[in-house]
C-alpha cells in the first residue's frame, strides 16, 4: 500500500503573486484484497494576486477521483464503499483592509461529488463566509476578535428510488477570538447562533380502489434554531 507519482511544482512568488500546483497519483496495493487496488489522481493548484497593499484576491481549483472505502474516515467517520467518486471543487475569496486595525475577508467555496456506480449519494456544496477581524493587541497581547456570518446550502442526490432528495440550508452568526500562544500555536474560540432548514422528500403509501396502494412523494420542511460553538488550537510549521 503506497504513494507514487506525487508532484509538487515550486510556489511561484512575486511581489504582487503566489501560485501553486500539485499533482499526485495515489496507487493502492493490497495483498489479500485485490479487488480494493486502484490508482486515484489528486489535482490542485491555486492563485493568490495582491492588487494594493488593501486589496487581494485568490482563487483555488481541484480535482480528485478516489475509490478508497476508508477516503473519508478521518473526516466523517463513515466507510463509503468502493465506488468511485469523482469530486471537483472551486473557490474565489478576497481581503480587503479597511483601517490599520480591522481587515474584512469574503470567500465563496463550491464542491461536487458524483458516482457512477448504483447506490451511492450524489452531492454539492455550497458555502459563502464573511469575516471581520479585529486587532485586539491594544487591549489583549497576541489576539484578534472575529465576526463570521456564513451561509451554505447541501444538496444530496441518491442514486435509488427509495433513497429520497435531501437538501439543507444553513445560516449562522458567531463572534470570538484568535490569540497566538508562540509562534508556531494559537488557540481559538467562537460561538454564536445557526439557523438550519431542511428540505427532503418522503414516501408515504396511499390507498387506492379496491385494496391497492400506490407510492407517493410529498416535501417535507424542517427548521431549527440553536447555538453553536468551537475551540481549536493550531499548529503552523
Amino acid at each position: 500500500h503506497g504513494i507514487v507519482g506525487d508532484k509538487v511544482a515550486e510556489p511561484r512568488r512575486t511581489e504582487r503573486t503566489d501560485s501553486s500546483l500539485r499533482v499526485s497519483f495515489p496507487i493502492n496495493r493490497y495483498a489479500d484484497l485485490d479487488e480494493l487496488n486502484a490508482v486515484d489522481q489528486i489535482y490542485s493548484g491555486g492563485l493568490r494576486y495582491q492588487w494594493s497593499p488593501r486589496i487581494a484576491t485568490s482563487i483555488q481549483a481541484g480535482y480528485i477521483r478516489d475509490s478508497q472505502p476508508d477516503r473519508d474516515l478521518l473526516e466523517t467517520g463513515l466507510v463509503l464503499g468502493t465506488g468511485t467518486r469523482h469530486r471537483l471543487s472551486a473557490g474565489l475569496s478576497g481581503d480587503y483592509a479597511i483601517s490599520e486595525l480591522t481587515t474584512a475577508g469574503l470567500s465563496y467555496a463550491y464542491s461536487e461529488d458524483k458516482f457512477k456506480e448504483p447506490g451511492y449519494t450524489d452531492s454539492n456544496t455550497q458555502t459563502l463566509n464573511l469575516v471581520l477581524t479585529r486587532n485586539m493587541e491594544r487591549t489583549f497581547a497576541n489576539t484578534h476578535g472575529r465576526l463570521t456570518l456564513s451561509g451554505s446550502r447541501y444538496e444530496f442526490t441518491p442514486s435509488t428510488f427509495d433513497s429520497p432528495r435531501n437538501n439543507v440550508k444553513n445560516a449562522s452568526v458567531m463572534v470570538g477570538a484568535v490569540r497566538r500562544l508562540t509562534d508556531l500555536y494559537s488557540l481559538s474560540a467562537d460561538i454564536g447562533v445557526r439557523y438550519t432548514r431542511r428540505e427532503f422528500d418522503a414516501l408515504r403509501l396511499e390507498a387506492v380502489a379496491p385494496g391497492g396502494f400506490r407510492i407517493l412523494t410529498e416535501q417535507v420542511k424542517e427548521e431549527d434554531v440553536g447555538g453553536i460553538g468551537r475551540v481549536a488550537l493550531s499548529y503552523e510549521g
